[in-house]
């Protein structure tokens, strides 16, 4: 009899060697999406006629069942066949039971909300934060991806309002990103590490440019074609997060 893990290790091994005799087209996608689903057998006592052996209506009933994110049913789905085949000629017959089919449970996914917490300095700001971790709490990255393009224009404008520097509400982000530098230039600490980190920050200027140039280019902000793929805007969410604390505990005050 096979233990759940082992069942699973075979199954992928199995798969991978599918793989490597171009057995079936998107077999390596298959085989990286089960390493990270949950793969049981569910041996029942459920009748079939499984008409290899001559115990005909004796045999049992063994399912397996895979557990994938809901974002993944669709491509299990629609390899669901593939999978029952190399499962079934794995198990063979255990005791009494055979591998008859495969069953696919949905897994809520628990997505990630990047905090952006420390922007949340005016109405404005507040309120587009608010939408951004609603779209992220349901694993919408490219639409939060938006929502955090503004909060973050948002919150350059009003640190810099309050350093007395007024910036038009339509400069871009680079530009505001500039100012921003020229005032936590200031603050470094201590001075013999200042032009290695003033390096640092400029550098990240290509970065901030890159969000700008997303979001007018690829995100639902504009009637654009191309739209961001969910990993890369939780990336560029994930980038606009770290400058924005390294902003703020410069010029947070």
């Amino acid at each position: 009899m096979f233990t759940d893990d082992q069942f699973k290790s075979i199954l992928i091994k199995t798969l991978e060697r599918k793989s490597s005799s171009n057995y079936h087209e998107g077999v390596n996608k298959i085989v990286s999406k089960i390493k990270i689903s949950d793969v049981t057998l569910d041996e029942t006592e459920d009748f079939t006629y499984y008409k290899g052996y001559i115990r005909g209506w004796n045999t049992l009933c063994t399912y397996l069942k895979i557990k994938v994110p809901f974002d993944d049913l669709d491509f299990f789905e629609s390899h669901k066949d593939l999978l029952t085949q190399t499962a079934s000629s794995i198990y063979d017959k255990q005791g009494d039971n055979v591998l008859v089919d495969t069953i696919l449970v949905p897994l809520p996914e628990n997505y990630e909300v990047i905090d952006f917490s420390p922007l949340k300095i005016s109405d404005v700001v507040s309120q587009a934060i608010e939408d951004a971790e609603s779209f992220m709490s349901n694993g919408e990255y490219p639409r939060a991806f938006d929502r955090v393009h503004t909060a973050f224009h948002g919150y350059l404008i009003e640190i810099l309002k309050n350093f007395g520097i007024t910036a038009p509400r339509d400069e871009s982000l680079s530009k505001l990103y500039n100012r921003i530098q020229t005032l936590i230039e200031k603050e470094i600490q201590p001075a013999d590490l200042a032009d290695m980190v003033k390096t640092t920050i400029r550098s990240s200027n290509g970065m901030i440019n890159s969000l700008n140039e997303a979001r007018n280019r690829h995100s639902l902000a504009h009637p654009n074609t191309n739209i961001i793929g969910k990993r890369e805007a939780k990336l560029i969410i994930g980038i606009a997060s770290t400058v924005t604390d390294y902003i703020s505990g410069y010029l947070d005050k």
